[in-house]
């Protein structure tokens, strides 16, 4: 069954470069999406030989949604540059997202219409949230809250449910 990304319920996040067969895992999971990590499941130095794989399998036909690193980070550039033309990218998870500024740069490097879901992990996030919903373009598909992994900004243990906004036309208003 082919669930529309709006109305998802379920995301399965993968480390691609630990899953030995990829087409059989989107063929058989029972979740309504499939995300790529190349975000923390990736070790920094199996960062590359991921990005590839991801960039491999979308290219061949499959299609999945791909978590990216956050745009302060060294790896951010290379996952915008290699992601951009792949033809089975469903859109992006931005990690760690703290400004409207991450949206912009992101949806430039990816091209017009690209789907990105900025993924807030921060308190410094959690206060420009309208920033990040309302940046322009809208490439903001919806924004999701998380919890880093231990950081003292993180969010606290009541925000830790995903919480989509999938409307941000309505937040510009």
């Amino acid at each position: 069954m082919v669930v529309n990304s709006q109305a998802s319920r379920s995301w399965l996040l993968v480390n691609p470069s630990r899953e030995p067969d990829l087409d059989a895992l989107l063929m058989h999971t029972k979740s309504d999406e499939v995300i790529l990590d190349l975000e923390d499941a990736v070790a920094p130095n199996e960062k590359a030989a991921a990005r590839d794989r991801v960039v491999e399998f979308l290219n061949s036909g499959a299609r999945a949604w791909i978590r990216i690193n956050d745009a302060s980070s060294e790896f951010w550039s290379a996952d915008c540059r290699a992601l951009a033309d792949c033809r089975g990218m469903k859109g992006v998870v931005l990690a760690k997202t703290e400004g409207g500024n991450h949206m912009w740069d992101t949806a430039n490097r990816l091209g017009d219409g690209t789907p990105v879901v900025a993924l807030i992990e921060t308190a410094r996030g959690l206060a420009r949230v309208h920033d990040i919903a309302a940046a322009r373009p809208c490439a903001v598909t919806s924004v999701a809250l998380s919890s880093a992994e231990g950081s003292a900004s993180t969010l606290p243990n009541a925000a830790r449910a995903s919480v989509l906004l999938p409307d941000c036309e309505a937040m510009r208003e």
